[in-house]
């Protein structure tokens, strides 16, 4: 890629462009990728797959602070919204689980606890990603002792 150009104009290479540019540890990279795929709509799964896997990696886990509260907040809209396909992608690429902290967590489960009502398949995936950062905090937790 040259200024702004996919040079490999092919599915796979702009997915690939799109990754690297949400890779980018600034957060108006990571501001460019949630937008893209939270806020507009369209693009192709692996496009969507590939801004989530660029989005949540991170050296710097405060890039992905401000997105916990933006997560919680588009869960419902974007799985009424999006296929299948494209909704199950967002809820768990865009989880930022980089930050592995009793806050994301405690998160994760007040929006649970206030949306009983949320689809069941909509609860599992982000009962999941709790799960996942429970488990991170115990062996955190273990590892400090």
């Amino acid at each position: 890629m040259t200024d702004g150009r996919v040079e490999d104009n092919t599915a796979t290479g702009r997915a690939r462009a799109a990754r690297a540019l949400a890779t980018i540890p600034r957060a108006k990279a990571k501001a460019r990728a949630w937008h893209q795929v939270i806020e507009e709509e369209g693009l192709p799964n692996q496009t969507v797959e590939a801004l989530a896997h660029g989005f949540v990696r991170v050296h710097d886990t405060a890039l992905l602070t401000p997105y916990v509260e933006k997560y919680h907040a588009m869960l419902t809209t974007v799985w009424a919204s999006r296929t299948h396909a494209i909704a199950e992608s967002v809820v768990e690429g865009f989880y930022p689980v980089a930050l592995a902290n009793r806050e994301l967590a405690d998160a994760s489960q007040a929006w649970l606890d206030a949306n009983p009502g949320a689809t069941a398949a909509l609860r599992r995936v982000v009962s999941e990603n709790r799960d996942g950062v429970t488990r991170a905090l115990a062996a955190q937790q273990r590892d400090a002792s």
